[in-house]
């Protein structure tokens, strides 16, 4: 590729950072490029390096404007393309000069993609790897701008990466303070506090408008949640799932996570794709619905749609020829395959299709089985020729390109693994 003359900013650069400093943004983020501006007026509140070339001046931002700037936001906004070396040197360097001012910041790189993007491998490839390098230079997250359309897509990713940052600081205190005095462990149970209340409060509150809030006068009890009387255990490998009747005596299924055990943003974001795909997205005889949610102080509970008392694995499992008869199979497929295409139909893919995800129950004045699909914390949604990195699946039925860990199709993840 050929390189600019001398060092200054992309045209995209400059446009992206003249719509990132309108006040909606303003308010909370100071935006800041790699390269001097191409015209000789930097519009007001923007902050470019000083010198026009590596070695002049010092090529960083200007201490005062800089520490003036991060008095009334907290949050680094840096445009860029990665298009040129110059960048990658210029935001290991800006990057570590914002952080030796503020240790309260959350500096956040926007790696500007092509217009229109033309999703392929090639172009997957090469975002990934820029990703890469911008996160080696110490920016706490990366957007996309193309996927940024307009301020208030903008400003909800801004509010994510911040509660994310926010996260992981009290994290890496929680982990310095494993082994403290009594003060000290007054302050870590202080921080431990706020991280819950960071992660299964705040979070939910400003980025999952469906996800419901802490109720403190839910009934918890050895065989009581809510208004719901709980029978017995489910089989499940993961966490716990508990058979209930509500109070008109109709049988549901109850999802328990514990909130003490629950450290990862990811893990509450699983909870709540679930929540949102299965409780609005998703209609279908074959997949189990969410009925409700309740939110204790403890913990937190999905109530979904009884699907029957075992899953195939655990049917299988129990017989002594291990497997089902071709009735029973081609039966199971077919409904599976069906809940399958809905989802798809739907643009969603569920990406963990395997036995213990199918639970099976028998339908009134039939020995027919009824097979709805589960568990839906690694669905995604997907956008055509959208690709994943994610491995996700389970052993033997996920897709290979996936267990290689190089990017997959999860449309065709999900239709490999049916095949399985």
């Amino acid at each position: 590729e050929d390189e600019p003359e001398g060092l200054a900013n992309d045209a995209e650069v400059e446009e992206f950072a003249e719509f990132a400093n309108r006040e909606a943004v303003r308010s909370t983020c100071v935006v800041v490029t790699l390269l001097s501006w191409s015209q000789s007026k930097v519009p007001s509140g923007i902050l470019t390096p000083e010198g026009s070339e590596p070695d002049a001046a010092d090529g960083l931002l200007n201490d005062r404007d800089l520490t003036q700037a991060l008095l009334r936001a907290d949050n680094v906004l840096i445009p860029c393309t990665l298009e040129y070396q110059e960048e990658m040197v210029q935001a290991k360097r800006i990057v570590a000069q914002i952080q030796r001012r503020s240790a309260q910041v959350c500096v956040i790189a926007v790696l500007l993609m092509p217009k229109p993007v033309l999703l392929n491998r090639e172009t997957n490839e090469v975002l990934v790897r820029r990703h890469s390098e911008l996160l080696s230079t110490g920016v706490d997250d990366v957007l996309y701008f193309e996927l940024l359309r307009d301020v208030a897509a903008l400003k909800r990713a801004i509010n994510l990466s911040r509660a994310m940052w926010k996260t992981n600081m009290l994290r890496a205190k929680l982990m310095l303070n494993v082994e403290v005095d009594f003060d000290s462990a007054e302050e870590a149970a202080q921080v431990q506090v706020e991280h819950s209340s960071l992660l299964w409060e705040q979070i939910p509150k400003t980025l999952m408008p469906e996800f419901r809030p802490v109720n403190e006068q839910i009934l918890e009890t050895t065989n009581m949640v809510g208004h719901f009387r709980l029978i017995s255990r489910l089989p499940s490998r993961k966490g716990m799932v508990l058979q209930a009747v509500d109070a008109d005596q109709k049988a549901v299924a109850i999802k328990i996570f514990e909130k003490s055990q629950t450290q990862d943003p990811g893990l509450l974001e699983s909870i709540y794709r679930e929540i949102r795909l299965t409780g609005e997205v998703v209609r279908h005889p074959n997949i189990a619905k969410c009925l409700d949610m309740i939110h204790s102080l403890s913990r937190v509970y999905l109530v979904m749609e009884f699907a029957g008392g075992a899953n195939i694995e655990h049917i299988i499992s129990c017989r002594q020829e291990q497997r089902m008869n071709e009735s029973e199979v081609n039966n199971c497929f077919e409904q599976v395959v069906r809940g399958v295409a809905h989802l798809h139909s739907k643009n969603i893919a569920h990406r963990n299709i395997c036995l213990r995800h199918l639970v099976v129950s028998t339908l009134a004045g039939s020995d027919r089985e009824h097979v709805r699909i589960v568990d839906f914390q690694h669905a995604m949604l997907v956008r055509p020729d959208m690709t994943s990195r994610t491995i996700v699946g389970s052993m033997p039925y996920m897709a290979p390109e996936m267990a290689a860990g190089g990017p997959y199709w999860p449309h065709s993840a999900d239709a490999w693994s049916c095949g399985v």
